[in-house]
């Protein structure tokens, strides 16, 4: 039971260092299902959301797990990190009594440890000097910034520490130089912080981010402080290599060129992670090079596999398919827009690299590090409704850094192009689907019903009536609505203002129960757009359909849940508006499956505040 124990422990510790925090808060979790009450866990599973972003969530499990009743330095330390990371998630003006809440904790988090000689006072320490130089108490700041040097120097001075174990202690020194406006002295212990973190870019993340608020409370910017290189995350896309005796956009010959030319990027970089798909040609070369440079490589396809093979590796060449299985069973993860079959539908394959750059955006979000897009491109428009120049202009759209590698004869070369079996018609499409319904509509009186028609449909109306564009379908049953959008932001939008008008209304006054909530399950995916022949008007059907329908119950009263394929494209197209927050592992409703969801919510806009004068120079004198 131990060793068990141990295993899972050291599994959620990896899965930390790779930046994979969603799966080791799963696998923490589901650890707690058989060691219910062990502190590791329960602290770990908190410290991941958190880490992740996914502020509301983790005070969530931290009242559920207990933790507000623990008195050890740990609870008490990740409970000011909540406030504060809340507090740092809102607007300017409302930030300061949030603030002040995080100080209370890490305040008495660090007179416990300085009273018990702990040698880890510096922790909380430091988030005491940095949280009252964010409020304005600049001097006592800087005199606390002054005590937790003090502290940390037996620590710093130590030859007998580990190299892992010198990090958050150098990490802490930085913040209180910088704090102090020693700049330089900041920066002479950047390199050494860099190599005792051991490539744990969580780690380094949760610095760069909090070093990037002192920073810019001191009108500096933490990109021209340069302490840090941030990790870098990969969206990777290309042409298809040039099938036997056929001319293509990707020949055989460029193959040695183009390696070189990868394996340059990848060495010139700190990349951690990549996306992308597997066909034969610019995908696979790619994949092979992640592989063998070390980096999580996540795999995207659009259909079922066996299908895939058919239409994107084999027609390329024999050697391509083992190449293919190789780059599959060494991926981290493979990820299928839909497990049935291709259908003619060649959206899929757009559809398919949307959702690679999403997840690669909200990746890079995680580790706070930077994206970009490498591509294997010969200088010509696509010749379909997919490809290489729709990926490039896509990520281009995003305002991401891309890196062209060239192939082909030329930038004006029109290749022929290669003969191909024409392609069947469908009406399958990719959507943007939403299903919601009323918690305790069920158990409302007959006496109830015109009161909840004319007044909470009324305003449901409202909505709708305001929100048109991009809308496909819309249909309502009772207290039940669908709706069909051409694009996740409209669908967002009408989402979030449904519950914002919703929660207007005096639901008491109008003699309503206060419980009867919106709840709005919101998914993507391909779907049939159908003539319905029995209401004579249009529809839409398909599996993925069902699969919203699915959300919509689990999901909490009063918000709009999500699937990772929604968060992805939000993340990819609209991160300035919209923010989705992992919920976590949820089982759809009629025991469907287990996938992984988000919670969306609006982004307001976030001020850094009145705008500070710098009061220290880059080379860390004062002005």
């Amino acid at each position: 039971m131990d060793q068990d124990l141990q295993n899972q422990k050291n599994q959620i510790s990896q899965y930390e260092k790779q930046g994979e925090l969603f799966r080791a808060y799963d696998l923490a979790m589901e650890a707690l299902k058989v060691f219910k009450n062990d502190a590791w866990l329960q602290h770990r599973a908190v410290l991941c959301l958190a880490n992740a972003g996914a502020i509301e969530l983790a005070r969530e499990k931290f009242q559920a797990l207990n933790l507000h009743l623990r008195d050890d330095i740990e609870c008490i330390t990740l409970n000011g990190r909540l406030f504060k990371q809340l507090a740092l998630q809102t607007e300017y003006k409302d930030r300061a009594p949030i603030l002040k809440q995080a100080i209370v904790y890490y305040e008495l988090a660090w007179q416990h440890t300085l009273a018990n000689a702990s040698p880890d006072a510096y922790y909380p320490g430091i988030n005491v000097a940095t949280l009252k130089f964010l409020v304005g108490d600049t001097i006592e700041a800087m005199d606390v910034a002054e005590l937790v040097l003090n502290q940390l120097q037996p620590l710093l001075a130590s030859r007998d520490i580990a190299s892992s174990e010198r990090y958050w202690p150098l990490a802490t020194a930085i913040e209180a130089h910088l704090i102090l406006g020693e700049i330089d002295k900041a920066r002479s212990l950047a390199n050494e912080a860099v190599q005792a973190s051991k490539g744990n870019f969580v780690k380094l993340a949760s610095t760069a981010k909090q070093l990037e608020h002192v920073l810019r409370h001191q009108g500096l910017d933490l990109k021209a402080f340069g302490i840090f290189s941030p990790p870098k995350v990969v969206h990777y896309t290309g042409h298809m290599i040039s099938r036997p005796d056929t001319a293509g956009r990707l020949l055989k010959e460029d193959v040695p060129r183009i390696m070189v030319r990868i394996n340059e990027e990848l060495a010139s970089s700190q990349v951690v992670a990549a996306y992308g798909s597997l066909a034969a040609g610019s995908d696979i070369l790619f994949a092979e090079a992640l592989l063998a440079h070390g980096v999580k490589l996540h795999v995207m396809l659009p259909f079922n596999k066996e299908e895939f093979l058919d239409i994107s590796v084999r027609p390329c060449g024999p050697e391509w398919e083992p190449r293919f299985h190789h780059c599959l069973s060494q991926a981290q993860s493979v990820y299928f827009v839909t497990e049935d079959e291709y259908l003619g539908d060649d959206s899929l394959f757009l559809y398919c690299s949307q959702l690679a750059m999403g997840f690669a955006v909200l990746c890079a979000r995680h580790l706070f590090g930077s994206v970009r897009q490498i591509c294997i491109w010969d200088g010509q428009p696509a010749r379909g409704v997919a490809g290489t120049a729709h990926d490039m202009m896509l990520w281009k759209r995003a305002g991401h850094p891309q890196t062209i590698i060239r192939c082909g004869i030329g930038p004006n070369a029109v290749l022929k192009e290669s003969p191909h079996a024409p392609v069947a018609s469908t009406e399958r499409s990719c959507k943007t689907m939403l299903f919601g319904d009323f918690e305790g509509f069920s158990k409302l009186v007959d006496a109830a019903i015109p009161k909840f028609s004319t007044l909470v449909m009324g305003k449901v109306a409202e909505v709708f009536d305001r929100c048109t564009e991009g809308r496909s379908f819309l249909n309502t049953w009772g207290d039940g609505i669908f709706a069909v959008y051409q694009n996740a932001d409209k669908a967002a939008e009408v989402a979030l203002q449904l519950q914002e008008e919703l929660k207007t209304i005096d639901l008491a006054a109008a003699g309503l129960p206060s419980n009867l909530l919106l709840r709005i399950g919101g998914h993507i995916g391909p779907v049939y757009d159908i003539h319905d022949p029995v209401l004579k008007r249009p529809n839409f059907m398909g599996a993925h359909v069902s699969r919203t329908a699915r959300i919509e119950p689990i999901t909490l009263a009063g918000c709009v849940f999500i699937t990772e394929s929604f968060a992805a494209i939000i993340a990819l197209h609209n991160a300035d508006k919209y923010r989705c927050d992992y919920v976590g592992m949820r089982e759809l409703a009629k025991n469907h499956s287990t996938v992984p969801i988000f919670s969306l919510r609006r982004v307001f806009a976030i001020e850094t505040g009145p705008a500070q004068p710098s009061i220290f120079s880059l080379s860390g004198h004062e002005k």
